[in-house]
């Protein structure tokens, strides 16, 4: 279970990035693609509109197929748009490739947390999410500083190369042990011997 969240961290971390690493690249999007800034903030407005609205769609799929395929499955697809957004030939490919990230990006991180809390106990629960959230954190903190540095000095395309969402935590849903599920399961109460003595004795005699 360590192993599943490490690599749900950096998932989150990769989540976190991709949604702030554009916001510090307007101006440069606006030279590159000889558009105003109005429509360059089309990327950082259709990332954000995406992953809002699909959270409420990953829920659902969560409870139907597991909450660990989806997220795999989730990070998957992301990553696959976040490298169209690498090779896109123009603004409106690059505002497809952004909008498709962020619908993916979006189950990421929520069916994450709902998933430790399937699994982990709750007197051991604070510890690992905070453990989990220090990946969604330092990527809100490394994306933007990422898209300025790569803004100013670098290829602006290269943030899109540094994000891999998916190999390692499609992996991921494979490190969670059937057994610490079946644990947490709750158990049956079994009636005390005077319930059961009580219950069988004669009514004549009871």
């Amino acid at each position: 279970m360590r192993l599943a969240i490490v690599l749900l961290a950096f998932a989150s971390f990769a989540s976190a990035a991709s949604l702030r690493v554009t916001d510090a690249m307007l101006p440069r999007l606006a030279s590159e693609f000889n558009v105003g800034l109005d429509h360059a903030s089309s990327v950082v407005t259709g990332f954000a509109v995406a992953y809002g609205l699909m959270q409420i769609l990953f829920g659902p799929l969560g409870d139907r197929f597991g909450k660990l395929r989806v997220v795999g499955f989730a990070s998957g697809i992301a990553a696959v748009a976040t490298l169209w957004c690498l090779f896109a030939p123009g603004l409106e490919g690059l505002l497809m490739g952004r909008i498709l990230a962020g619908a993916f990006c979006a189950g990421i991180i929520p069916l994450s947390l709902a998933w430790i809390g399937d699994v982990v106990p709750y007197k051991d629960r604070q510890p690992v999410i905070a453990r989990f959230l220090l990946g969604q954190i330092s990527g809100l903190a490394l994306g933007a500083a990422v898209g300025g540095i790569a803004a100013e000095n670098t290829e602006f395309r290269c943030p899109s190369a540094c994000w891999p969402h998916g190999s390692p935590c499609a992996r991921s849903r494979s490190c969670a042990p059937p057994a610490t599920t079946r644990r947490l399961r709750p158990r049956r109460a079994r009636p005390s011997s005077w319930t059961r003595s009580r219950c069988c004795a004669r009514p004549g005699r009871a």
